[in-house]
């Protein structure tokens, strides 16, 4: 999440991976016959940037206070292709130009070609039913989302190409950004490396009255919660605590694949700081049984104390790395969360 040009890529490269960026129970309910894809928004959301900010220059995105049509349409395009659905004329050849009058990226390479079908080979390699019941799945699939997606509506709260189209174009091109703060003010030196970081947090006890240790695992997870707190905090007004959470987003980010929404895998409430009051870093609330729709918080004084900020990477070389934590997102998984400054 806070590598968007990383995730970009993982959309767009190597479908058929066994350690995919999408995670394939969590994004179909385990491929449920009920055809849900959790989270296809802002997985299209981060296509559609990708793919309008590394093709159009800013002065070719809107003309006389509109948005260009041809954006819209090669963009709409590049999204159906991706999908691999049968979008009506999306394979037509007046809506599908020859290679040679395609844009490109800025890069030269050519994603209409690059993610052709993408999701589809997606789908197929990673759903575990026999043959017939996979054709049959993936066509009400199809049916399904194409009659959804093809809506004409622009507004946030609804799942269309539209409003994704939309919403890329408010939150602009793919952004890099690293996570920083404060190194233990104590300066207590730390011999295990995999406990570097636990001067930020303690742990309350458990259900069974003992204190469990936080495994490097949860520690990273932790730190990602940190991390996709303050991007999200960017899309809600200023000073608003709680912010949505998707949790999608999150889990493919760990790297996890559940599909039963368990909370304990990303909600971690017996984390406390501080040394007489010990708060929870850590509050979130959904009235809904999976734990999709997610109002979350974290401590905003435990934030502040340790001065946890997103810079650019251009700013890194003016942190004073004697006193602040840089962390670099590499991808997706455990230990995909790089310390910058060892």
């Amino acid at each position: 999440m806070l590598n968007e040009k990383a995730e970009f890529e993982a959309y767009i490269t190597n479908p058929e991976s066994s350690s995919p960026r999408i995670q394939p129970k969590l994004l179909t309910g385990n491929f449920s016959t009920d055809c849900s894809l959790y989270g296809i928004e802002q997985i299209l959301v981060v296509l559609a940037r990708g793919y309008i900010f590394d093709t159009y220059r800013e002065d070719e995105i809107y003309s006389d206070g509109f948005v260009r049509p041809e954006l819209l349409n090669d963009t709409k395009l590049f999204l159906q292709r991706w999908l691999g659905f049968h979008f009506e004329h999306a394979n037509s050849p007046e809506r599908n130009p020859a290679p040679s009058y395609r844009r490109q990226a800025s890069n030269g390479t050519d994603y209409f070609r690059e993610s052709d079908g993408w999701f589809k080979k997606y789908w197929m390699a990673h759903c575990e039913k026999n043959e017939k019941e996979k054709e049959t799945l993936w066509k009400n699939l199809e049916t399904k989302w194409t009659e959804t997606l093809s809506v004409n509506d622009y507004r946030e709260n609804q799942i269309t190409l539209n409003s994704v189209i939309a919403q890329a174009l408010n939150r602009g091109s793919l952004k890099e950004q690293y996570l920083v703060f404060r190194k233990d003010p104590s300066g207590a030196p730390v011999k295990n490396k995999k406990e570097r970081f636990s001067y930020l947090y303690s742990l309350k006890a458990g259900n069974d009255g003992k204190i469990h240790t936080l495994y490097e695992k949860t520690r990273e997870r932790l730190l990602k919660n940190i991390a996709a707190y303050l991007l999200s905090q960017k899309y809600h007004p200023k000073g608003q605590t709680f912010v949505l959470l998707y949790r999608g987003q999150l889990l493919n980010w760990y790297g996890i694949d559940d599909a039963k929404g368990a909370r304990s895998i990303w909600y971690f409430p017996r984390c406390v700081w501080g040394l007489e009051t010990k708060e929870q870093i850590m509050e979130a609330y959904s009235r809904e049984s999976q734990w999709n729709f997610i109002k979350f918080s974290v401590n905003q004084a435990f934030l502040s104390y340790f001065d946890f900020h997103l810079i650019d990477p251009s700013q890194a070389c003016d942190v004073d790395t004697s006193k602040y934590w840089i962390l670099q997102d590499m991808g997706h998984g455990s230990k995909s969360l790089r310390c910058w400054n060892q």
